[in-house]
């Protein structure tokens, strides 16, 4: 009897387990101007490297742009708060492009949609909490 309990112990815990694995974010990047470059997400968990290119993002990847709206879908992200940015790479060179007083010249967005004054948002104004599978959508933003 104990050892029937444990076999159906470790079946359940699997079973959550494989469902943790699945768990998903899918994104609807709108309003994309046209299909040059590509579309550049990352998905952060923390305040300390919010937006940044190169480290402390728990996923990021880049789809190539279509005019109008893509879905991007990312798998095995545990449940948890995230911020999620995202950049219209037109000229693919994996920056956002900024003119000589510091506005993008590239479009951009984040998860909540958040409204912009001067400067980018900060992390706060952008977190969302992913349970299960999770679908945001995201405006893209072009200022130039």
């Amino acid at each position: 009897m104990k050892f029937n309990f444990i076999i159906i112990l470790i079946f359940v815990c699997e079973g959550f387990n494989l469902h943790a694995q699945n768990s998903s974010i899918e994104l609807t990047i709108t309003n994309i101007r046209n299909s040059k470059g590509y579309i550049r997400y990352a998905i952060f968990d923390n305040e300390k490297h919010f937006l940044s290119t190169k480290t402390g993002f728990i996923d990021a990847g880049s789809v190539k742009a279509q005019k109008g709206s893509i879905k991007i879908k990312t798998n095995n992200i545990p449940d948890a708060f995230y911020a999620i940015s995202v950049f219209h790479d037109e000229n693919n060179n994996e920056k956002v492009d900024t003119n000589i007083f510091g506005i993008p010249s590239e479009g951009f967005g984040f998860s909540k949609n958040p409204t912009l004054y001067f400067g980018p948002p900060k992390f706060k104004e952008c977190v969302i909490e992913k349970k299960s599978n999770t679908k945001l959508n995201i405006e893209i933003k072009y200022y130039l």
